[in-house]
């Protein structure tokens, strides 16, 4: 009851879930990483505010740190797109650290991060959802679109600011590395990626060789054309017609 997921009626002696509750339950949520998001989350809240969020579950409490594996975490640190907001002699530091380094792709050394890292990629992306629905309970809408955010660069394993090509992966990764450092990571330039010439593809990163491929791989990137036509019926009606199309091979 303290916890806002169950409401407690003394004189019949019946409990009721919330709907915190009833989210909770859904993606296995602990009463415990409940009551630590209380104290955390808040509607203005920053991606790396969510991310400390997400670390502070109750799933990551059992994160040994160790003395050994702090030379190898401070270089992980430096790599961090986003601020860690926990020191690395705390659980929540060293998860916020594995879970960027899991986004990232990063080669780990040590055998127990590597076996903590795994532990992370089986939970957070569940934890990640369930802190989406419970936004989208709270009205929450930037929030919502933050933590969504976060939960598809888990699930995808790429950080939403690099080139969407990278998910297809058909061509060295130092060809993706050239196009984001010509700002090819949005749709918009996606979609003028795919209306170049293969010759043009190939000028752009320097490889005429792996153009045709790169071109094949941005006409795959699921998109939508979307028509929209509307239609007076009444003085109080509008009939709207909304055709979307696949824009995509």
């Amino acid at each position: 009851d303290e916890a806002r997921m169950v409401r407690y009626h003394a004189p019949s002696g019946s409990i009721d879930p919330t709907e915190l509750g009833r989210t909770a339950s859904h993606f296995y949520l602990s009463v415990e990483t409940i009551e630590a998001f209380s104290g955390l989350w808040h509607e203005r809240a920053s991606e790396a505010d969510i991310l400390y969020t997400l670390c502070s579950a109750s799933e990551f409490s059992q994160m040994k740190v160790r003395e050994e594996e702090m030379e190898e975490m401070e270089e992980l640190l430096q790599a961090c797109p986003l601020t860690v907001k926990a020191s690395l002699a705390e659980k929540e530091g060293k998860a916020s650290v594995l879970t960027q380094a899991y986004i990232s792709g990063t080669a780990l050394k040590s055998a127990a991060l590597v076996s903590d890292c795994s532990f992370i990629a089986q939970s957070a992306s569940r934890i990640a959802r369930g802190l989406f629905a419970i936004a989208l309970s709270k009205s929450w809408i930037s929030y919502a679109q933050k933590v969504l955010k976060l939960s598809k660069m888990l699930e995808r394993r790429t950080w939403w600011s690099r080139c969407p090509l990278r998910q297809i992966g058909g061509v060295p990764a130092e060809i993706y590395d050239k196009l984001e450092a010509k700002r090819y990571t949005s749709a918009a330039r996606m979609e003028a990626l795919k209306e170049m010439g293969v010759r043009e593809i190939g000028q752009l990163v320097s490889h005429q060789r792996l153009a045709a491929q790169l071109k094949a791989e941005a006409s795959a990137l699921p998109a939508l054309s979307i028509d929209v036509s509307a239609q007076p019926i009444t003085r109080t009606v509008l009939r709207v017609v909304l055709t979307l199309t696949a824009a995509f091979e």
